[in-house]
């Protein structure tokens, strides 16, 4: 019943005032291929979307150690869902900056170190948000023990000409431009 509310609900100040969020935050810590994970997960994004209000209770929870743990299963609809949800909050400086003291950045870069699959154009988009108004966070992207110039530009190169992966090359394009700006690669 909560999530139709969060969800449905065009104003979502309702979740706020019976403090519902933090009661969703909780579910996130069931099994990651669980729906109610899932289902929190969009409740969560539902009530937080264009609201400041609701960004500023989020602040208060866990949540940034409960996603980062979500990326890093195997539940690869989930782990989309969640970075999707991460380049959203990486519109907020106060999460920007409690992603980077959380060690987002390894957790990324390492999930895009593996085989592609159909959480990785949202991997990528999550860190460009990340290293978009972060300078901690490309200086970090930037230095040789994570290689990600290499992953960048070896995912540029595989997706070649596709289509599909346009917003893909895009990501990896304006990731090294912001991250190696001394280089043209």
């Amino acid at each position: 019943m909560s999530m139709q509310v969060c969800c449905v609900d065009p104003q979502p100040q309702p979740g706020i005032e019976f403090n519902i969020l933090p009661e969703l935050v909780k579910l996130l810590a069931y099994p990651p291929n669980s729906k109610v994970c899932s289902k929190a997960l969009y409740a969560i994004s539902c009530l937080c979307r264009n609201n400041d209000d609701s960004i500023k209770h989020l602040e208060a929870t866990n949540i940034v150690e409960l996603l980062i743990k979500i990326l890093q299963e195997s539940d690869e609809k989930l782990r989309a869902k969640t970075a999707f949800f991460l380049s959203c909050l990486s519109n907020y400086d106060n999460f920007r900056e409690a992603f980077y003291t959380a060690n987002m950045i390894p957790t990324l870069i390492n999930l895009l170190d593996k085989e592609q699959d159909s959480s990785t154009e949202h991997l990528l988009s999550a860190l460009r948000a990340q290293v978009y108004k972060h300078v901690q966070s490309r200086v970090q992207c930037a230095s040789k023990e994570y290689n990600l110039k290499e992953i960048l530009i070896n995912r540029r190169d595989l997706y070649g000409s596709k289509g599909e992966y346009e917003e893909a090359k895009e990501h990896c394009d304006k990731i090294l431009a912001l991250c190696f700006p001394e280089d043209k690669s």
